[in-house]
């Protein structure tokens, strides 16, 4: 009988293997992605020790999928995404390196949040980068950025989500955001929304921008205004979030929950569901830059518990997904269900203990969402 843990254990020896290590070690990160490209499909011109390390991949590939009742077709297929492919040289980079590990240490970040900018068009009350509306005088420049660029893309970072400041506000953004989309990495950008008209919408479609997290603290108008100093700013916002979806763009709701807002948590989220948003994650209040005149505005263990809780219960039922960068929302995770989300848990035995192809795929395209949250 086939078990997910026999299937597991088989591809751990493999992958653990002096000899396999061995030849993952002697290549470079993009020399990793371009055995999976090769593996994939998408590229045949490939040196002789990267076609050695694809065509040991594609053996346990076939192994594994003939025991899945999946097919090799399959996995070629979760492979036409590069960004897929980056994400997954750097596990086995990170194999080779480390060894299997629980969890498993990874050989570069699969994300690196940029703070590209101090520049910015609101003044909010809580902004940890205490931005302005000019840049900071000691900025990179951009050859100094397309460097920094550089050294990312070498490590292997599968993907990358530009923040600030206001990101949109800086020229040199629309640059590194193409340099990174041509070098297969998922791109997003954090944003406060405002600056999201319809061609700017077309724009980050066409760069290759695949999802783009806006800034709302309120579904009040008026709240949400206060706290970004700006009047009009809720207005804006929501324009540029539907511009966003209009476009084609994956789009989040990113809302920094204080004393101010946490009760709003239910209306909120059916007002992401009205306008059709793909997530809404719910962020810590971090009192550094401006925050740090606002101390008072954290929330205290018991309301953090209860916004996690409501966020939980949402994707749970999974019609939104539902995320928050407190730790503390995997212990309440853990508690709501029998252990993952129910969205990103391993596929479950079936039939005897026999996988499906669907599950495992399914198994496969979960841990995208999960990473970029």
């Amino acid at each position: 009988m086939i078990t997910v843990k026999g299937l597991i254990s088989s591809s751990q020896k493999v992958l653990s293997s002096r000899p396999f290590r061995f030849l993952v070690n002697r290549l470079s990160p993009k020399e990793v992605i371009l055995a999976l490209d090769d593996l994939a499909g998408v590229r045949e011109d490939v040196p002789a020790k990267v076609r050695l390390l694809s065509f040991t991949l594609e053996k346990l590939t076939r192994m594994l999928t003939d025991k899945m009742g999946a097919s090799l077709g399959d996995v070629q297929e979760f492979l036409k995404d590069p960004y897929n492919r980056r994400g997954l040289a750097s596990i086995i980079k990170g194999i080779a390196a480390y060894g299997v590990t629980r969890p498993q240490k990874l050989y570069a970040p699969f994300m690196v949040v940029w703070d590209f900018t101090k520049q910015c068009n609101l003044k909010c009350m809580h902004c940890y980068a205490n931005a302005s509306f000019l840049s900071a005088p000691d900025e990179l420049t951009l050859d100094q950025k397309v460097e920094v660029f550089r050294q990312l893309d070498e490590a292997g970072v599968a993907a990358i989500s530009f923040s600030g400041g206001e990101p949109l506000m800086n020229r040199d953004f629309w640059v590194l955001a193409k340099m990174a989309s041509r070098a297969g990495m998922y791109v997003s950008v954090a944003t406060n929304g405002t600056l999201i008209k319809d061609k700017v919408a077309k724009r980050l479609k066409e760069t290759g921008v695949r999802y783009v997290e806006v800034s709302l603290d309120s579904v009040n108008p008026e709240v949400h205004d206060h706290f970004r100093g700006v009047p009009g700013a809720w207005e804006r916002a929501v324009k540029g979030i539907r511009n966003a979806k209009r476009a084609g763009l994956e789009v989040g709701i990113a809302m920094t929950v204080t004393k101010m807002n946490y009760k709003e948590l239910p209306e909120m989220i059916e007002l992401a569901k009205k306008l059709k948003v793909d997530r809404l994650i719910a962020f810590n209040f971090v009192p550094t830059g401006r925050g740090k005149e606002a101390e008072e505005l954290d929330l205290s263990p018991e309301e953090r518990e209860f916004v996690l809780k409501l966020l939980y219960e949402e994707l749970s039922g999974g019609e939104l997904q539902a995320f928050s960068t407190s730790p503390f929302y995997s212990v309440v995770s853990l508690k709501g269900g029998e252990g993952q989300p129910n969205a990103f848990r391993r596929p479950e035995p079936a039939n005897g203990g026999r996988l499906t192809s669907s599950r495992v795929l399914r198994w496969m395209r979960g841990w995208k969402a999960l990473l970029l949250n």
